[in-house]
């Protein structure tokens, strides 16, 4: 009310461009949370005050990239053990999980979110997967496609981190083209389903996963959501998981010829060395890897 008309305001410290369709970190707000982030990376207990400080600081961060939201759960969770505000907290595993996601972010993110509504009732993008105990997985969107076997380490991996990987591996070789949209994932794994739309498991691979499918949707700003279809009806990407191509083109006779080529990279991050957000070398894998994520999608396209 104390501003004229205008095409670009700051309101609760965060800018609004009505031109460009966007939403801002002011950069000195960036700036000192990276910086935070960076301290707080080494650190292995805290006061409740000092948490709270930081939980309040990504709450805003929040406001413009919201898939970080699922990775402040287990944060204020952690919070409520002190009851005084000078009560000493011991930093956990989840906790320093959830803040090396902040952090690797973070490094890239330039502060800007487009303003969209998030349209579930008719998503811009949808894509179908699934995964078979045996064989593999496999993921379709329009006329695009992938499979892939399962490599030995994954053999014996829990059947909702098998089903979460296609869904993973699709954000990231098509994510790109994606940007600002809705994205509806259509699996026949209801466990999978409430995983993507709670934002948290307490599986250990599939948390791991997860994390790198909202970092993916965070780097590429989408929002991501996902429906149960009965098996029954998930005739062609279960046709993928069984390396069953002629069925499956039977099925989407559209579908192109050769299948989406998946980077061995991306393979090596998501399944030769297992997603460890607490594993040093693995975080330094993945730093290195997320970068690439622009330049895969376009040699895929």
């Amino acid at each position: 009310k104390i501003v004229g008309p205008t095409t670009r305001l700051v309101f609760l410290g965060i800018e609004l461009d009505t031109i460009a369709m966007e939403a801002r970190l002011p950069a000195e707000k960036l700036s000192r949370l990276r910086s935070s982030i960076h301290t707080w990376q080494g650190r292995k207990s805290c006061t409740k005050r000092e948490l709270l400080s930081l939980i309040g600081d990504l709450q805003h961060a929040s406001s413009v990239v919201s898939p970080g939201r699922t990775f402040l759960r287990r944060m204020i969770q952690t919070s409520t053990i002190g009851k005084k505000p000078y009560h000493h907290i011991r930093l956990g595993r989840d906790f320093r999980s959830d803040l090396t996601w902040w952090g690797l972010f973070l490094e890239a993110w330039n502060g800007v979110s487009l303003l969209r509504a998030v349209k579930r009732d008719s998503p811009d993008i949808v894509i179908t997967s699934d995964a078979s105990g045996s064989w593999g997985c496999g993921a379709f969107w329009q006329q695009k496609w992938f499979q892939c076997s399962w490599h030995k380490s994954w053999e014996t991996v829990d059947i909702l981190a098998k089903e979460l990987l296609p869904i993973v591996i699709a954000a990231a070789i098509w994510g790109k083209g994606w940007r600002g949209r809705t994205v509806l994932c259509r699996c026949d794994n209801a466990a999978v389903v409430a995983l993507i739309n709670s934002g948290y498991c307490k599986h250990e691979t599939a948390m791991h996963l997860l994390r790198c499918l909202f970092f993916i949707a965070a780097h590429f700003d989408f929002d991501i959501f996902a429906r149960h279809i009965p098996g029954s009806l998930n005739v062609a990407a279960d046709a993928l998981s069984r390396n069953l191509l002629p069925l499956f083109l039977a099925k989407v006779p559209e579908a192109e010829t050769l299948p989406t080529t998946i980077p061995p990279q991306l393979l090596e991050v998501l399944v030769h060395t297992r997603p460890d957000w607490t594993s040093t070398n693995w975080v330094s894998l993945f730093n290195s890897f997320s970068p690439r994520l622009s330049s895969i999608y376009a040699a895929v396209i």
